[in-house]
């Protein structure tokens, strides 16, 4: 227990000395008689001895109203407020991400499966590879829950970028919202400049000390308005670190296309990346580049990220306290009370 004034405690010595000083007169008896022979074989009834004490009810009234006055309060518990970084998870979502060429070994498929992967168990555990957009996604979702203390936004692009999931530590809803980084759903085409320039409106809005861009695309750069290397100036402007992932392909990767009769079928189609523009981006903003070739390699990219960008916790701690004045009045007027009670009904003293 604290108080906010303790200096009122200091009336205290100063309120005894005067109660007690003045004790000795409240005590004094009624009569005066001019020889104890009259009295000497009265005894003192338990009705006498508490009329005698009554005055102590008083003095523990005064008490605590000066504990009162005082402003006594309790500790609450304190609560911590953890400041991470703010990071924006950029996906491209063109076609070329449907790319069947992200190899699983048996223990990836198995994890996958325990970790409710959306697509169905048989296609997994007979499957010896899933696209990109699939793999992609599920380590975007595993890299979140590794940053609990971290805001985390999703921005999807493809030849427009466009906010999937806000600035948030609701990392649930941000894993779920995944689930809408999908092909098909805007113009074909891969704008990664667009994609910087959209986390960064994201990034400005927070107050996190350190902030992050991890790009994650296959492709070349062949839409928006806003070339890559301004968009990584503007970055560089704010302060933002951009970690560019490049998923890259052998010579010719299975893509999956519909025949005449509507049945998928693949072909072997080549996928180009420019892997010097997002060594530059990612270079100009003193942040990395990292090939993935395959879910191994996808996974440590983002772990290796992780281990770069530390969360650097702020702890800011906030310890609330509780006003328990009324307790200590709501006493001292139950003391009052009682003593005007008493002191007129059964402890009543004459004279």
């Amino acid at each position: 227990m604290i108080f906010k004034d303790p200096w009122i405690l200091l009336l205290l010595p100063l309120v005894l000395a005067v109660f007690f000083f003045t004790k000795k007169n409240y005590n004094k008896p009624g009569f005066i008689f001019p020889s104890d022979e009259a009295i000497k074989n009265f005894r003192e009834s338990l009705r006498i001895k508490l009329i005698q004490k009554l005055v102590y009810l008083r003095g523990a009234c005064i008490v605590l109203v000066i504990i009162a006055m005082a402003r006594p309060m309790l500790r609450g518990e304190a609560e911590i407020r953890r400041e991470g970084i703010g990071i924006v998870l950029a996906i491209d979502c063109s076609s070329t991400m449907l790319a069947e060429d992200i190899n699983l070994k048996l223990t990836e498929k198995l994890d996958l499966l325990g970790k409710g992967f959306k697509a169905s168990d048989d296609k997994i555990a007979k499957a010896k590879r899933i696209n990109r957009m699939d793999a992609s996604r599920e380590v975007a979702r595993e890299f979140i829950k590794n940053r609990p203390d971290d805001l985390i936004g999703i921005v999807a692009f493809a030849a427009e970028a466009f906010v999937v999931c806000p600035m948030t530590l609701d990392h649930e809803w941000a894993a779920a919202l995944l689930d809408r980084v999908k092909g098909g759903l805007i113009n074909d085409g891969t704008a990664i400049g667009s994609a910087i320039l959209s986390g960064l409106n994201q990034l400005k809005e927070t107050k996190a000390k350190t902030r992050v861009i991890v790009l994650l695309t296959d492709g070349i750069n062949n839409f928006g308005s806003v070339s890559p290397m301004i968009a990584a100036k503007a970055a560089r402007s704010m302060g933002v670190k951009i970690y560019a992932i490049g998923i890259v392909s052998g010579e010719f990767v299975p893509y999956p296309v519909k025949d005449s009769s509507g049945r998928i079928t693949y072909k072997n189609v080549r996928i180009g990346i420019n892997k010097g523009v997002l060594e530059k981006i990612s270079g100009i903003t003193g942040g990395r580049y990292f090939p993935a070739t395959d879910m191994n390699s996808l996974k440590e990219s983002y772990e290796e990220i992780s281990r770069l960008e530390k969360s650097g916790i702020d702890e800011k701690r906030y310890e609330e306290y509780r006003d328990i004045f009324w307790v200590f009045a709501s006493l001292a007027l139950a003391l009052l009370l009682l003593e005007i009670v008493l002191s007129n009904t059964s402890l009543r003293k004459i004279p």
